[in-house]
């Protein structure tokens, strides 16, 4: 996970999505309409500014109104800064996907304009992809696994072990609806951050220690973290 990440390879491409038939929308509207690919799903709903540029091979774009996305971005930035103890400063700016892994990505941010309660793998996604935006020399696993503890979401199941770690030596919430932006949340992002950093920290300092809690998560075994706590 980046703290800019990119689209897929589709979107970086610039790849087409295919191929629609223009129609009319009834007899007498005088409108016409096109069906738009299942990839663009996430952007139901939204209103889009059609541009039509004149050229040899003439283009319409469809630019959707993302404002309310960007602005629950922001507004979750401004809630984490003061959970980690860091001055405010406005967020920064940043590649947001359609798709992605623990990526930013638009369907997340749409579903957190929206009103509470917010389906927890999609505060869990943004908080971890945040959390590498705000503190860039924080680990992938390290952010998905603080987000897992705050939300009860594993953001990208390449770092289970680093969750489960986490949840052995933690409770983790569990993973059901919550409010995005509610003082529980963010209560709890403040709370576990200094302990699971002191853990990290301890484990970084014994990889051979780290790879046997990972090995151990993969077969199932009891995880042992005696003197790695505070």
């Amino acid at each position: 996970m980046a703290p800019q990440p990119g689209g897929a390879a589709w979107q970086d491409a610039g790849m087409e999505l295919g191929t629609r038939g223009i129609r009319s929308s009834g007899r007498g509207s005088g409108s016409i309409e096109i069906t738009l690919p299942s990839r663009l799903r996430a952007l139901s709903g939204l209103n889009c500014q059609i541009t039509w540029q004149d050229s040899p091979v003439p283009q319409v774009t469809l630019t959707p109104d993302l404002s309310l996305a960007r602005a629950a971005l922001a507004r979750l930035w401004g809630l984490l800064l003061p959970a980690l103890g860091l001055p405010q400063q406005p967020l920064p700016a940043m590649q947001v996907s359609l798709y992605g892994g623990t990526a930013l990505i638009w369907e997340d941010a749409l579903t957190l304009s929206r009103s509470a309660p917010h389906e927890a793998a999609a505060v869990g996604q943004v908080l971890a992809a945040l959390l590498i935006l705000a503190l860039p020399a924080m680990p992938p696993g390290h952010a998905v696994a603080l987000a897992y503890l705050a939300t009860g979401a594993v953001a990208d199941s390449a770092y289970q072990a680093d969750c489960a770690i986490a949840a052995r030596a933690f409770c983790p919430r569990a993973a059901a609806p919550l409010d995005g932006f509610g003082d529980g949340l963010w209560q709890s992002v403040a709370r576990l951050a200094p302990p699971l950093q002191a853990l990290r920290t301890a484990l970084a300092a014994d990889q051979a220690r780290y790879r046997s809690l990972c090995a151990a998560v993969r077969t199932g075994a009891p995880l042992d973290l005696t003197g790695l706590l505070p």
